[in-house]
């Protein structure tokens, strides 16, 4: 009792075991006919709120509930559920920095035409610290509706909406009781995000990609034999600074990929119990488990009927007549209504990350307890035994987690079209672009000149369209509009909340349109929509040359000066009709930054012969792979967020050939196919990371290598088709340049914070892998969140700094 514990108070131990018996048995039967899907309910939720309901029923319809919630006896546990809604209630009033948030709310919405009986408002108010509202069901049900699901939904925190679908009250509804359960947890041992990597989960239908979380730390721990599985409990930080806990998580992991149903059809609370004492105080645990986020909508009725709740549903048979004052008709229980939602993530808080946790003894043996296939977790408040958010099956995994998470694409659909083909495009480009500059640095935006064409393409009809969406690897003649504007729509909300030290990145299109030709309004209307294009209007025809001033201003100021000259002197004149404009911009800072005072000279092997250049280093732990096909190795190097945590949205990936000549056959072989399964591979090692300074700017103009990609028509004066462009031309349009800048620089620059958590803590026992990139190499800039390959280049020369590669093709 002296750390708040009531699980051996009497009355709280009935509701606690029952609560028990009632979530496994109601579980059973939910998950009956959803055996392939993700399943996530509160029974102390369920239960809470049923036991409110029984306080007005009477005869065998309150037998019947008490039967169902698995009580001891007809006696009502009354105490022990105020007992422990009053610890919830006090423990809301009192929040710490960083500790859980648990909260119950409870109310009841009663017809304005009635009247609730005093024994049943007082016991509720009582026990339950439940309040009345009367609602004007008769004449505004579906106002009264959209009330509730507002409470509800302020109760939860947002996180669950629409708890009562539109038309399930009407005027013949009497009263709506709601129980509503909220919780909030930071892990006591934190998961590292730097940790976390991609790997699979053998789930029921194959395996999935995941983002696995790991470390090795002590966690209680145990066996069962009989259920053929094993236990690990991560304990919830109270926010006190202590390694005492209220709330925890309980993983029940089985054996075999697909012995999930076997341990749910035998899983008691006895053996729950018997589980839970057997668990040893701390073993050192090798712990992975998948970031995950799942939303259960349940309609419970058929299933209570089944667990023996049949009266309360019965027009004819319910007895409710505890509730009501001088009711002219029967009440019964039309429906009950169950939402829940939880998400898991890395988050712990920082006082909890004690070093001892993380300390690796080499004399005792860890437990492996790698969670990759279908398993049960509960989340249990210790202090009564409780599970107020469990049972939660974790079967086809989550494609929604990195949209819900981290505010990632990366796995929707419309964005995955993109990305695919973004790389695709993105590699055969470079390909072309290389093929004559075997020896000179070449740097450029994939995504920004993909874009630039898929907003061109909106304009073009028949074979022009055709040929520039096979250019671009679109996998089917539609256009994947949506996936352009959502991800432009992320860089666009990057740019109104980035914080200090953050990364910048952004992207910005314009139209410039020769007056007094009008824009057509569906081209002008999908620009505007999907790309978040203004236009504007130019006078080409007299000042062919200040345009094109305007324009490189207009650049340069997207670029943040970045860009300059992008067209030419003399590459406008009065034919010119339109030019459409892509800006993109990036600016990171590393989340393990390089400490300048180890930079050194050295040398770097280029194509031409050594070169003297300044080397950065440092050891950490990066993300790291070897790809034996392509006899490279590659490193990640992530970018902060400038939050202050660990997670990353962006990041430089750098292939590094095994040989210092190897770098024409690695871009002559890599595929976009491979790149997907270099990135899935990597896993955080020990690095002895050696990087130069370098920077890039590289001019081109793209004509010739998109004809070579098969965009021909668009380039033909005869030939091309742009007739959805702009309205009543009476010369045909055709594209006359591609134009492209891209610029990048490489130096030490990073955040405070991310150098303190990244300082390398180098053992001898641990092998770190040398990644001196001492002669050609290949890098990419990819925006996680949505797979994106945003920039890549490839450095041969880090002496020829700025400008290189300044001839057209």
């Amino acid at each position: 009792m002296a750390s708040g514990g009531l699980k051996d108070a009497p009355e709280v131990i009935t509701v606690s075991d029952a609560n028990t018996q009632f979530g496994l048995e109601l579980f059973r039967k939910c998950g009956a006919d959803r055996k392939d899907e993700n399943l996530f309910l509160a029974p102390f939720s369920i239960s809470t709120a049923l036991a409110m309901t029984q306080l007005g029923a009477g005869g065998a319809t309150a037998a019947e509930i008490a039967k169902a919630l698995k009580w001891p006896s007809q006696e009502r546990p009354l105490k022990g559920f105020g007992t422990y809604l009053s610890l919830m209630s006090s423990a809301a009033e009192v929040p710490k920095g960083n500790s859980y948030v648990l909260l119950g709310a409870q109310r009841i919405f009663v017809s304005q035409s009635m009247t609730l009986k005093q024994k049943f408002n007082s016991d509720a108010q009582k026990y339950f610290g439940a309040d009345a509202k009367t609602a004007d069901f008769q004449s505004n049900a579906e106002k009264e509706r959209e009330s509730i699901n507002t409470w509800v939904s302020e109760k939860t925190q947002g996180k669950i909406k629409d708890l009562l679908a539109a038309g399930s009250l009407d005027s013949l509804t009497a009263m709506v009781l709601v129980q509503a359960t909220y919780f909030k947890g930071f892990w006591l041992d934190k998961f590292d995000p730097r940790r976390t990597v991609k790997s699979y989960f053998k789930g029921t239908k194959g395996k999935v990609e995941v983002d696995m979380m790991s470390q090795e730390t002590k966690f209680p721990y145990a066996r069962c034999k009989r259920l053929s599985c094993s236990a690990v409990e991560l304990p919830y930080a109270r926010g006190d600074g202590s390694d005492h806990y209220d709330l925890s998580m309980l993983i029940l992991l089985p054996d075999e990929d697909d012995g999930l149903a076997a341990l749910e059809a035998s899983l008691t609370a006895s053996d729950l119990a018997k589980l839970r004492s057997s668990m040893t105080a701390r073993d050192e645990v090798n712990l992975q488990l998948p970031r995950f986020s799942m939303e259960s909508s349940l309609n419970l009725k058929e299933v209570l009927i089944s667990l023996g709740m049949v009266n309360a549903f019965s027009k004819k048979n319910a007895d409710f007549t505890g509730l009501m004052e001088q009711l002219s008709e029967d009440l019964y229980l039309s429906e009950v209504y169950h939402k829940a939602f939880v998400e898991v993530n890395e988050e712990g808080t920082e006082a909890a990350a004690a070093m001892e946790f993380y300390v690796v003894q080499s004399i005792k043996q860890r437990i492996p307890f790698v969670v990759d296939h279908p398993f049960l977790f509960f989340i249990i408040d210790r202090r009564a035994d409780i599970p107020v958010l469990y049972l939660q099956e974790i079967l086809l995994i989550f494609l929604c987690l990195l949209v819900m998470a981290t505010g990632g694409l990366k796995d929707v659909p419309e964005v995955r079209a993109v990305s695919d083909a973004n790389t695709q495009f993105g590699l055969e480009l470079f390909r072309k672009c290389g093929a004559d500059r075997k020896d000179e640095n070449l740097f450029l935006a994939p995504f920004s000149i993909s874009t630039a064409l898929a907003m061109t393409q909106l304009g073009a009809g028949g074979a022009t369209a055709a040929e520039m969406a096979k250019a671009l690897k679109w996998p089917s003649q539609e256009r994947p509009l949506k996936g352009f504007g959502s991800y432009l729509s992320l860089m666009s909300s990057d740019v109104k909340a980035h914080q200090r030290n953050s990364y910048v990145l952004f992207g910005a299109q314009r139209i410039f349109v020769r007056q007094p030709l009008t824009l057509k309004q569906q081209f002008n209307s999908d620009a505007q929509q999907y790309f978040g294009v203004d236009a504007k209007t130019a006078d080409f025809q007299s000042n062919a040359e200040t345009e094109r001033e305007n324009i490189n201003t207009w650049v340069s100021e997207k670029t943040q000066g970045k860009i300059k000259d992008l067209l030419p002197a003399g590459s406008l004149d009065s034919l010119t009709a339109m030019v459409l404009v892509q800006a993109t911009y990036f600016k990171g800072f590393w989340l393990d930054k390089f400490d300048p005072r180890r930079t050194v000279k050295s040398y770097f092997k280029g194509t031409k012969g050594k070169v003297e250049v300044d080397m950065m280093r440092q050891q950490a732990k990066f993300p790291y792979a070897r790809f034996e096909r392509l006899s490279c190795s590659a490193v990640e190097l992530p970018y902060t967020r400038g939050d202050g945590s660990d997670r990353y949205d962006l990041s430089m990936l750098i292939l590094l050939p095994d040989e210092d000549h190897g770098l024409a056959a690695l871009e002559a072989s890599l595929t976009a196919s491979d790149l997907a399964k270099l990135r899935r591979s990597m896993t955080r090692s020990k690095v002895n990371l050696q990087l130069p300074r370098f920077s890039i700017e590289s001019s081109l103009k793209l004509k010739e290598v998109l004809i070579s990609l098969g965009m021909v028509n668009a380039f033909s004066e005869k030939n091309a088709d742009f007739t959805c462009l702009v309205e009543q031309l009476s010369e045909d349009l055709y594209l006359s340049e591609v134009n492209h800048k891209a610029f990048v620089e490489v130096n030490e620059e990073g955040t405070e914070a991310a150098a303190a958590t990244l300082a390398p803590e180098v053992r001898c026992y641990v092998p770190i892998i040398p990644f001196v990139v001492d002669h050609p190499f290949l890098f990419f800039i990819i925006d996680r969140r949505a797979d994106i390959v945003l920039f890549m280049g490839r450095l041969v020369n880090p002496a020829h700094s700025k400008r290189a590669g300044n001839q057209e093709l």
